[in-house]
């Protein structure tokens, strides 16, 4: 449809009755209301064609009779629409969501004014300017010997061979392969027929820790059988073995040991370095580099929440609910699908309500200031920005990045990380800006 300039007729009225929160009232003239039904019947008759009619010659009354309510609903529809243009562009307000209107209840009649009536929620206004020399901790990050032995430790884990066992007992950290019965009140839950694990305190059955099938486990050897039970709480996610004791019954069929390469400098060339040196050397740079990302990143959250203390930003009411109750939502589902039972899915939403909806306004908050302070700053991001970024991306994922992108343009992932391109440079100005000790 095409869009009617307003009159100069029209009348807007805008007035605040809470925080973003505003009441708007229009009235559009009777020229405008027959000037747009005229406009969209004809539109109607060049393009449907009725029983008796040739297309475009049906008369007005047969489209009204067929098409009334659905044109009048159009036309209300977009009245709204040019009043919240208007309100952005004249009022500098900017709506968060489309208003709740009930469309029924609109009047709208050729040879009558229209008058709507709604309220919005806009985005609130931040005038705050303090955000420079705001206080925070240098971010500092040194590397001990220790942490770089520990992860040459893991590294040395990670590249172990397995190895079946000499002695052919299980010992601490040795792969098992076994067949599972689980078994509860004598009927069968669970069968796994040949299931690889690693035996070692932190092990875990159907999600709870169960340090004494480790202990029955060790010292034992291939073709014995280990049975233990284990009791579950009454309120364990899993229905099957809620509130009751489970007999693991395990049949062991072949133990394996991790046999770890010898540091040497010939293992370290293998792993592409000149020497053991170089290697630590590596590690060393990995952890700094690590380490530097953390502690600029907490200074970051620090100067941030600062910035939130001081600037004291008012959310639109009604979003902030939505969006708490969105993610609620979306938490309730993911435990619904993990088998958590209803009612421990509801208990837990009541026990999370308040955390969740003061985790949503503080992220509100923070995407608020970060694009205020990206505004009075002049703070963007380059279209040679988002190309090296996705160029990173796809580098992780050994991608084409012409591929990645189109899967970002596809999924409309674009905006999104554009945004996280904006908020990663306005957290590196004002940590530049900051009153570091």
């Amino acid at each position: 449809m095409t869009q009617v300039p307003p009159s100069t007729e029209r009348k807007l009225e805008v007035k605040e009755v809470g925080p973003c929160k505003h009441e708007i009232k229009v009235e559009i003239p009777p020229a405008e209301i027959a000037t747009r039904l005229e406009e969209r019947y004809r539109e109607l008759n060049n393009a449907v064609t009725l029983p008796g009619f040739r297309r475009g010659h049906a008369p007005r009354r047969v489209l009204e009779k067929r098409f009334g309510a659905e044109v009048a609903n159009e036309i209300k529809v977009a009245l709204i629409g040019d009043a919240l243009r208007e309100v952005r562009d004249k009022h500098d307000l900017q709506p968060m969501d489309d208003p709740e209107v009930d469309l029924e209840k609109i009047a709208l009649a050729e040879g009558s004014s229209c008058a709507l009536s709604f309220t919005v929620e806009v985005r609130p206004k931040i005038t705050f300017d303090g955000y420079k020399g705001i206080p925070a901790k240098k971010p500092v990050a040194t590397v001990a010997d220790a942490e770089v032995e520990e992860a040459l430790g893991k590294l040395r884990e990670a590249k172990a061979e397995l190895v079946v066992a000499p002695d052919g007992r299980v010992a601490e950290n040795d792969q098992v392969v076994g067949d599972l019965n689980a078994t509860a009140d004598g009927a069968p839950i669970q069968q796994t027929p040949e299931a690889t694990f690693f035996v070692h305190g932190r092990m875990t059955v159907f999600g709870l820790p169960a340090p004494d099938l480790a202990r029955a486990l060790i010292g034992r050897r291939a073709g014995d059988t280990v049975t233990v039970p284990i009791t579950f709480p009454k309120e364990h996610t899993d229905p099957q073995v809620a509130g009751k004791t489970v007999q693991l019954a395990v049949t062991i069929k072949e133990v394996k040991r991790k046999v770890l390469p010898e540091l040497t400098e010939a293992w370290a060339q293998e792993l592409g370095f000149d020497g053991l040196a170089a290697l630590r050397a590596r590690i060393r740079e990995r952890i700094q580099q690590e380490k530097e990302l953390e502690a600029k990143q907490r200074a970051q959250a620090e100067i941030l929440a600062e910035i939130r203390r001081r600037a004291q930003v008012t959310l639109p009411a009604g979003v902030l609910e939505r969006e708490s109750l969105r993610v609620l939502r979306r938490w309730a589902m993911d435990m619904y699908f993990q088998g958590v039972p209803e009612e421990e899915i509801e208990k837990r939403i009541v026990e999370q309500q308040a955390a969740s909806k003061d985790s949503v306004a503080e992220a509100m908050q923070n995407a608020f200031l970060i694009e205020h302070i990206a505004g009075k700053e002049k703070i963007f991001v380059t279209e040679g920005e988002v190309e090296e970024r996705i160029a990173q991306l796809a580098a992780r994922v050994a991608r084409d990045p012409q591929e990645v992108k189109r899967y970002l343009e596809k999924n409309d992932q674009l905006p999104d990380l554009r945004r996280k391109l904006r908020e990663e440079k306005v957290l590196a100005f004002l940590l530049q800006n900051a009153a570091l000790s």
